[in-house]
């Protein structure tokens, strides 16, 4: 017993902060006696303050000092308790740290946010470290922390929840304009941690702290809402896939691609056919000589069908007035308005021509009819004196060639008539066909070309 209480005045004769309080931010001495007498110390980053009855009597900063009125005026302000001979003072003592301390934040959820671009709620976690130092002590004992031994631990408490909102409200500013998985990749950490500071140094500097930097800080989504953005971001990946493809499409000269290429493979499917006798259809009757009439005999036959009839031949030919000073003539067809200007010496590109069923008012160039033009171009020899040719004097082979992809287009035609009539989508595959078998230099000479073997045909265009 005796021995327990020499401790105690032992240790009640020196006073400072105990080792296992080292890190906390305001340390309050638990005996609020204090002999007369007593060594203090004061750590290198710390100050000691006084207070009496809930007024601030004074501060103590680094050092060894010894507690009387003789050295440390201000002592006097406390009352000497008169039950102990006036050898105590009654007082509270705080240690308050100075130095820039570290205060770590566990994990926590800052809240559930909409994803701008999924439309999602989300839930956002989020670590946080920083540091902060004590700026004005007794302000902040009295202003913020409190006399009592909670002090250090609800200033802690206070800063780390307003911290928390700050951030909330920083990434909610974020989350209205941009995508939730942006902001957690953390790209801008740097810039929500100013943040944060700026607002903790505007709330708290008045109470005495001030919050020095922020660092560490790392957002987050929980494994929930980071799978259900991931799998929106997988579906929506495809349809930009899809969309990328539509776009392409759309391109001017993807759909003619895609036609040519098709109308190629057709017409190599159909060049084997004709040599196996397999082929789809047969072309049959004069593939027209150098002299033989484009159409006249010309058919086309199913090859295998369960009604045993041959194509209908095409009959009906689209005729031409050239229009002259000397008067109009005509009307001709195709074959006998080339010979005419053949024999005259006409320059196809300054003949003025009309189709017979055109009002007379109407006039176009020869060289912009294609059907004029394949047959001025089969029965050619030589350009006429001062005439200059609208395209290549072909070789014989080449003018063979022409008569059989004529033949060929006008196959297609048939082929794509349906009730005396052809679709618009399949003339608009047609047109392109016939400058792939290099019929037409240019659309709009395909597009005449398809028209008039149409009409040869018997056959008309859904507008």
């Amino acid at each position: 017993m005796a021995f327990d209480w020499l401790r105690r005045e032992t240790k009640s004769q020196y006073i400072a902060r105990p080792a296992e309080a080292a890190h906390e931010l305001v340390y309050y001495h638990p005996d609020r006696s204090i002999p007369r007498g007593a060594k203090l110390t004061v750590r290198s980053d710390e100050c000691a303050l006084f207070f009496r009855e809930g007024r601030y009597i004074g501060r103590i900063d680094a050092g060894t000092a010894l507690l009387d009125t003789a050295n440390i005026p201000f002592l006097g302000h406390l009352l000497v308790d008169g039950f102990t001979g006036g050898n105590h003072f009654l007082c509270e003592l705080f240690f308050v740290t100075l130095r820039e301390t570290i205060e770590e934040v566990p994990p926590f959820e800052v809240g559930q946010f909409i994803d701008s671009n999924s439309r999602k709620v989300v839930k956002v976690i989020a670590e946080l470290n920083y540091t902060m130092r004590v700026v004005d002590p007794p302000l902040l004992i009295t202003g913020l922390g409190g006399q009592n031994a909670q002090s250090g631990i609800a200033v802690a408490q206070i800063l780390a929840g307003r911290t928390a909102t700050a951030l909330r409200q920083s990434v909610a500013t974020r989350a209205s304009t941009r995508a939730i998985l942006d902001i957690v990749s953390n790209i801008d950490v740097d810039a929500i941690g100013n943040e944060l500071v700026a607002a903790a140094q505007a709330e708290f500097r008045p109470l005495g702290l001030e919050v020095v930097r922020a660092f560490d800080l790392r957002l987050d989504l929980d494994d929930e809402s980071r799978q259900r953005l991931v799998e929106f971001g997988e579906r929506e990946s495809n349809l930009a896939y899809q969309a990328k493809g539509a776009s392409i499409a759309n391109q001017d000269g993807f759909t003619h691609f895609n036609a040519v290429q098709g109308q190629l493979a057709a017409l190599e499917g159909l060049g084997k056919g004709l040599a196996t006798g397999h082929s789809p259809m047969v072309l049959s009757g004069s593939l027209g000589g150098i002299g033989g009439g484009m159409g006249a005999s010309a058919t086309i036959t199913p090859a295998r069908r369960d009604v045993g009839r041959g194509g209908t031949p095409i009959t009906q030919q689209v005729s031409f007035v050239l229009i002259h000073a000397q008067g109009d003539k005509g009307p001709y067809t195709a074959r006998q308005l080339a010979l005419v200007l053949i024999a005259e010496g006409l320059d196809p590109a300054t003949a003025s021509i009309r189709r017979s069923d055109d009002p007379a008012s109407m006039a176009f160039t020869a060289d912009l009819e294609p059907l004029v033009m394949v047959e001025f171009d089969r029965r050619r020899r030589a350009p006429a004196t001062g005439v200059q040719p609208a395209t290549p004097v072909p070789s014989a082979p080449a003018a063979t060639s022409a008569v059989n992809m004529i033949d060929v287009l006008s196959g297609a035609i048939r082929a794509a008539g349906r009730d005396g009539r052809i679709p618009r989508e399949a003339f608009a595959a047609l047109a392109p066909m016939a400058q792939t078998l290099g019929l037409a230099a240019d659309p709009q000479q395909a597009s005449l070309l398809v028209a008039g073997l149409a009409a040869q045909a018997g056959l008309s265009i859904d507008q």
